[in-house]
């Protein structure tokens, strides 16, 4: 194809806009209870606070007791905040925690950096931590979709490989996970498998 054809580009450019449209509308859609009359937590469920309560654990807390976490962070509704206080302890006779802490490596440069503009009695759930960890992952979300386009312009044009990863983006349920629910670890995923990827071929083909 041609990689000067205007259909493709002016494609490129829509999808592009319809793409930033789409990731602008989730990530304000979940940030607005925050902000709004609500007043309450970007993070909410069982999934997002248990992946989060690693970094205010260990940073502020400096150990893996997340009970105080479970207590104090307002992200759990009553009912599962009385699950997780009441379920069976690890060995240790800690809270067990069954989602592991490479999410919250990924977060930890943007947790410490609002550790560091914060007052030192902060607990790791103001809105700066929240907010700073959320940009973070929005960036490792746009990483991701930037080596799958770049992936795929090893074999097709450059305004065709974007084209198809837009919109196989549109189509898939990184929509939600990459925009709407940043605190899980799907996204960050998607943004290592593709970085992988991307160097793997790079190797193979001895541009590296």
């Amino acid at each position: 194809m041609d990689q000067k054809s205007p259909a493709p580009l002016r494609l490129s450019f829509l999808l592009t806009l319809l793409c930033a449209a789409v990731i602008a509308f989730g990530t304000v859609w979940a940030a607005w209870d925050m902000f709004g009359p609500k007043r309450k937590s970007i993070l909410q469920g069982w999934d997002d606070s248990f992946y989060y309560f690693w970094l205010p654990s260990v940073v502020i807390d400096h150990d893996v007791d997340f009970s105080n976490q479970i207590k104090q962070s307002g992200t759990l509704d009553e009912d599962y905040r009385q699950e997780a206080l009441a379920a069976p302890r690890a060995p240790t006779g800690l809270v067990a925690n069954k989602y592991p802490p490479g999410w919250a490596l990924g977060s930890l440069p943007f947790f410490l950096a609002a550790r560091a503009a914060l007052p030192a009695s902060s607990n790791g759930f103001e809105p700066a931590y929240l907010l700073a960890v959320w940009a973070g992952q929005l960036l490792y979300a746009l990483a991701g979709l930037w080596f799958a386009t770049r992936i795929l312009a090893r074999f097709f044009a450059p305004a065709t490989a974007q084209v198809a990863v837009l919109a196989g983006w549109l189509a898939s349920p990184l929509v939600y996970y990459q925009s709407a629910r940043l605190a899980m670890s799907h996204s960050q995923v998607f943004a290592l498998v593709a970085a992988v990827n991307w160097l793997a071929l790079r190797i193979a083909e001895g541009d590296v």
